[in-house]
């Protein structure tokens, strides 16, 4: 039978060391350089220092703890540091207690649903505090607290407020009322002007990369477009080499390959003109040679948009993707009302705009490039807080999930044990103090708790302790030898 290398629990608290000086007030960036391709990345964002940790440790039970806050990132966006954290200590704590460590697990898990019991019961529990979602002030509240818990951005109140209203005003303007379900404003990261500026677009915009400024205007010359504007999305790279790779059988020359996808494509136009279609969308490249057959026929063509930008353009423009050119393309056609070139700071961006169609687009501009990954992670967690609290209607104070529960739990166990575990008085009150001690352990870390007007999500704070205390009891519930 494998056991864990004594080297774990070693790893564990340099893991734990590491991370503890990226959280709070006083957290430091840290410099994540990849050894195979060179590239350095700065940040204390968890998703990028949890995934650096995943990529570089051997060891299963870190990759176990690792790949289950990844999860919870993937979802919340916000608590991982916390929830890598109290895991961590957990385990340490947990294999110090004299006891077996599946008795050990059970009183942690215990401990957890005690909490998360008293949390259900809203009118005895203090830190629960439910929030009139009618009113904009406590959603901005909330907003900026997210904001200003990010000790990187050195955000000031006032932007601080700016970037709050910014992303309610960004997500308030994706909600509509027949939708299940309200899809994110898009974001665009840009260097060169301080972070409080924050502009938002109706519609879409476009970054397209691989264009000049000066190459986006030329799109549009000399080029008419119809008032209603008919427009296809397109996933299928329009080149001869590649265009080849989707045809079956072998063709005998190069003039022959020429000959054959110029006349496919040729027919492709024709189709696409009877079913007036004035735009071309495609995610991937289209030949320069076939460019200009379109443009002949008056088709704006815009390729290489990217894959993220996928899924919003066939959401504002109601069309269905192409991904060959055999197609009924009025069957997988669109509309759109107005294309037209946004300029934001000598940067070009394709605007995209159809009526009744809740989708909006946030240029979020910075100055330091070291903290881009924080200010990206930061702007997702500030919409997916927002969505979770308006569904949940409450918030929790900021800051005082531990030091409440640890009080809570003291005072329920003083002097009882849990009827329900079989172990002795000592050993369940050894559980307590292990588990209580890493509440602190957090809560310490976190200094900025007990500030007013500051709150904390409650979905992702009640989901990131949850997956620590599971992960930790799982881990400790292996039936391996963890020596110390």
């Amino acid at each position: 039978m494998h056991k864990i290398n004594f080297s774990t629990l070693e790893k564990l608290y340099q893991m734990h060391t590491t991370l503890q000086s990226c959280i709070g007030p006083n957290a430091r960036t840290k410099l994540i350089g990849n050894n195979d391709t060179g590239e350095v990345q700065v940040g204390s964002s968890s998703s990028l220092l949890v995934d650096c940790l995943l990529k570089n440790t051997d060891d299963e039970i870190l990759k176990l703890i690792l790949s289950t806050v990844k999860e919870h990132i993937k979802v919340h966006y916000d608590f991982g540091l916390h929830c890598t954290l109290l895991c961590t200590c957990l385990v340490e704590e947990g294999v110090k207690i004299n006891t077996s460590n599946c008795l050990v697990a059970e009183c942690f898990r215990c401990f957890m649903r005690d909490i998360c019991y008293h949390l259900d019961d809203e009118s005895h529990c203090p830190i629960v505090e439910k929030i009139d979602i009618n009113k904009m002030k406590p959603l901005i509240q909330i907003l900026i607290s997210i904001a200003t818990s990010k000790p990187v951005l050195l955000m000031k109140k006032d932007e601080a407020e700016e970037f709050s209203i910014a992303i309610l005003k960004g997500y308030l303007k994706c909600m509509s009322t027949n939708a299940r379900r309200v899809d994110w404003p898009v974001f665009h990261f840009q260097e060169g002007c301080v972070v409080k500026d924050f502009m938002l677009y109706d519609g879409l915009l476009l970054d397209l990369h691989h264009y000049t400024p000066d190459c986006i205007k030329q799109l549009f010359i000399p080029m008419t477009l119809p008032k209603i504007k008919n427009v296809i999305v397109m996933n299928l790279s329009l080149t001869i080499e590649d265009l080849v790779k989707c045809i079956p059988g072998k063709i005998p020359n190069h003039k022959d390959l020429e000959s054959f996808f110029n006349n496919k494509i040729k027919d492709f136009i024709q189709r696409a003109v009877k079913s007036e279609i004035s735009v071309l969308f495609n995610q991937k490249i289209i030949g320069e040679t076939f460019k200009m057959y379109f443009k002949k026929c008056n088709i704006l063509v815009i390729d290489r948009i990217g894959m993220q930008a996928m899924d919003t353009l066939t959401r504002i423009t109601k069309a269905k993707t192409v991904s060959h050119l055999d197609v009924i393309i009025e069957h997988y056609k669109g509309l759109v009302d107005e294309i037209t070139v946004v300029n934001v700071n000598d940067k070009a961006y394709i605007h995209i705009m159809r009526t009744n169609t809740p989708v909006c687009s946030i240029v979020v501009c910075y100055t330091n490039p070291a903290i881009l990954l924080d200010l990206k992670h930061t702007c997702w967690a500030a919409v997916s807080t927002l969505e979770k609290t308006l569904r949940t209607k409450k918030v929790l104070r900021g800051g005082q999930f531990e030091n409440y529960f640890v009080m809570y739990l003291e005072k329920k166990y003083c002097s009882l044990r849990h009827q329900e575990l079989p172990c002795s008085m000592g050993q369940f009150q050894s559980c307590l103090r292990a588990f209580t001690h890493c509440l602190k352990f957090v809560a310490n870390c976190n200094s900025s708790c007990q500030l007013e007007n500051v709150f904390d999500c409650y979905d992702a704070k009640l989901n990131a302790f949850v997956v620590a205390v599971q992960t930790a009891a799982l881990v400790l519930g292996i039936k391996y030898q963890i020596k110390t």
